[in-house]
């Protein structure tokens, strides 16, 4: 039991380590990279309205164009790297507003099904837990050759719960 408690803290404490890198490089994303981004946009849309000359509207035309690609990579990157939901759902409902992200960005379907109140032991579990379901999706998405995928969460005990993800894609057979 001692061996198990001490391994959760430690399991909790790179947890709580990753987690706090993701969140300080999403921050530095957003407010400084974006920011300077939409700035050079700005100056780029007010270089085009000063200006007549067809080369340098059409050069102006493609920087907006290219920038707005890089305002969306920065956006995507910053909610990769920390959903904004890690701050304030439960698992349960952190993994319904995935669901939703995983049928707008990768048009996987994924229907959850749990129990009303799912909580875990700690934030950096339900992080933890979060972050799993997202990896097993995405393999989903990579792997299985399919447009569903199921997600089961189910409470196991205090603080503890059972998370299932399924498919009827193609992979390797665990008999």
């Amino acid at each position: 039991k001692e061996r198990t408690a001490r391994l959760r803290q430690l399991t909790e404490e790179l947890i709580r380590a990753e987690h706090g890198e993701r969140r300080r490089i999403a921050h530095v994303l957003h407010e400084q990279l974006q920011q300077n981004l939409c700035a050079m946009k700005f100056h780029t849309h007010d270089l085009k309205g000063k200006n007549t000359d067809h080369a340098v509207i059409g050069l102006a035309d493609r920087l907006l164009t290219e920038l707005d690609a890089a305002i969306h990579m920065t956006r995507t990157l910053t909610a990769d790297l920390y959903p904004p939901v890690l701050n304030h759902l439960g698992v349960r409902e952190s993994i319904e507003w995935l669901a939703t992200d995983m049928k707008d960005r990768q048009g996987l379907d994924v229907r959850v099904r749990a129990v009303k109140d799912v909580r875990l032991v700690s934030d950096e579990m339900r992080i933890f837990a979060f972050e799993a379901v997202w990896e097993l999706l995405l393999n989903v998405v990579k792997h299985a050759k399919v447009k569903t995928a199921e997600v089961r969460l189910s409470s196991i005990g205090k603080g503890f719960v059972r998370i299932q993800v399924g498919d009827a894609g193609v992979g390797s057979d665990s008999k």
